[in-house]
């Protein structure tokens, strides 16, 4: 009996081994799609407002603050160079080299920004899932309008104070207000 059980425990520690290596690696994935998601959230904050608009016909031009359509982009690419007008980036007249080079750098940044937006929808996901807390989920819960910060204001009053409203206010031996 006891070498029975034997062969069955070697026969499964081959099988057990790559199940473990595979689960690690898909652990180690996830992570990486966290941090991918942190990061984005972090550099392409101003953008995220956007994203039901980056679908990739769109690009997010962040000098401006705002979208433009990818077609629109490259009339107005292939006017400059019609027209010869000046290109700052290289100092002489757009050409159509310098058109097609700068069309083919915001074809892809429209992708990018559409994979930046697939990557911070998932971050929620990502974090209930493995019941991970980050640091833009404790800005979002530090928010005073969060429904559970109006709650505790509303059951605990007093306990929730923003910093940096100007003037702190402390109570005196008398009750009355004082600056300070």
């Amino acid at each position: 009996m006891m070498r029975k059980g034997l062969w069955a425990v070697l026969l499964a520690l081959p099988i057990a081994t790559p199940l473990h290596a595979q689960t690690s690696e898909a652990i180690n994935e996830m992570k990486a799609k966290i941090w991918e998601a942190q990061l984005v959230q972090r550099n392409f904050a101003a953008g995220l407002r956007h994203c039901n608009e980056l679908n990739g016909t769109n690009f997010y031009f962040e000098q401006r603050d705002r979208v433009l359509n990818l077609q629109d982009y490259r009339r107005s690419l292939d006017n400059l160079s019609a027209q010869g007008a000046f290109n700052p980036e290289t100092r002489r007249p757009w050409n159509k080299q310098d058109a097609d080079a700068r069309w083919a750098q915001v074809q892809k940044e429209a992708v990018t920004d559409q994979a930046n937006c697939a990557a911070a929808a998932s971050l929620p996901f990502l974090e209930n899932a493995f019941g991970i807390v980050t640091g833009i989920s404790l800005l979002e819960l530090g928010d005073i309008t969060h429904p559970l910060l109006q709650e505790l204001v509303r059951r605990a009053p007093g306990t929730v104070r923003r910093a940096g409203n100007g003037p702190c206010r402390r109570r005196g031996r008398s009750g009355s207000a004082r600056h300070g």
